[in-house]
């Protein structure tokens, strides 16, 4: 009997080595870095303070062009990067992958937003790759906050300021995302681009995009679809055109100045949260109606054009 509890503990020891050693020393890699460090079970609740304690080591962080606030966390349940009011700038090595915010080849990434975000970024504030053997890789932007992002770029750079992979795809579902480059493409598949017809831009779930690239706004892409009932807000006579692979103006020229698509009912962020719309108030004798900038209105509320007023000590915003 004795023997055969021993042969069974023994049995079990060999196998636990056996496992141990057979699992690879890379089990905690997941494809996903943020500023150089690699994105782990261990590091994933609080990447602030990883990223953080990554550029005290190297001696840069808190200067002018590193530092971070906010939270940023990342699901490995669910794929999902979030970032809640996250103030993050690393404007290193532009054209570089050293300098590349988000560098993610995952098959899939969703990236959650809360609140108002912003990135200052050097080179590519998300650069999206692919993992060897896997499938083409594709990214969400969703959720009921905003992200700006601010990209230096260089003439040089090879990268979008979100560069999409040349099979990726990139789907927009968020409130709003704002992305403005110097030099470069604002979005698209920059880096290793063939016109492959995989390449793919959605945009919907009554989300707003805003772009604006020296080298293109939209540009370098295969696809691009928008959800029923929107359109382009700006330039005027914008367009997608497959020819070009990018946004176009009426004449096939590749649009550098901001392009903005959204629903067509969508009107620019003024910053004032839950305002009153369209509601036909009547000024009190205490307070009135007064524009912005502290005059006094006698016309009715109804038959002022639209705008954003001062009614009774509130803004209010009227279509």
């Amino acid at each position: 009997m004795k023997n055969k509890i021993h042969k069974n503990i023994f049995a079990a020891i060999v196998a636990m080595v056996i496992a141990l050693f057979a699992t690879p020393q890379k089990a905690q890699a997941q494809d996903l870095y943020f500023g150089g460090v690699e994105v782990t079970q261990s590091n994933c609740n609080d990447l602030i303070a990883a990223f953080k304690n990554h550029f005290t080591q190297v001696g840069i962080f808190g200067g002018e062009y590193c530092k971070a606030s906010g939270k940023v966390t990342f699901d490995f349940a669910t794929n999902t990067l979030t970032l809640d009011n996250a103030n993050i700038t690393l404007n290193l090595n532009p054209g570089s992958l050293d300098g590349v915010v988000f560098n993610s080849s995952r098959d899939v990434l969703r990236v959650n937003l809360i609140g108002n975000n912003v990135i200052n970024s050097g080179t590519a504030a998300f650069h999206q790759a692919r993992r060897n053997g896997g499938a083409d890789p594709s990214m969400t932007f969703a959720g009921t906050g905003t992200l700006t992002i601010n990209n230096r770029g260089g003439n040089r750079s090879r990268y979008a300021a979100i560069n999409i992979y040349v099979d990726g795809k990139m789907y927009v579902q968020c409130k709003e995302l704002k992305v403005h480059t110097n030099f470069g493409t604002a979005i698209g598949a920059l880096y290793g681009y063939e016109s492959n017809g995989r390449s793919t831009l959605s945009i919907g779930s009554n989300a707003a995009l805003i772009a604006k690239g020296r080298a293109g706004s939209i540009a370098k892409l295969n696809n691009f679809s928008m959800g029923s009932g929107y359109k382009f807000h700006t330039p005027s006579g914008a367009r997608w055109d497959s020819r070009e692979s990018a946004v176009c103006d009426g004449s096939g020229n590749v649009i550098t100045d901001e392009v903005i698509c959204a629903p067509k009912d969508w009107h620019p962020s003024t910053g004032i949260d839950n305002p009153i719309v369209n509601t036909p108030l009547t000024p009190s004798p205490k307070c009135g109606t007064y524009t912005l900038q502290g005059i006094r209105l006698t016309t009715e509320f109804s038959r002022l054009p639209r705008g954003v007023y001062i009614v009774d000590g509130k803004k209010v915003i009227k279509k």
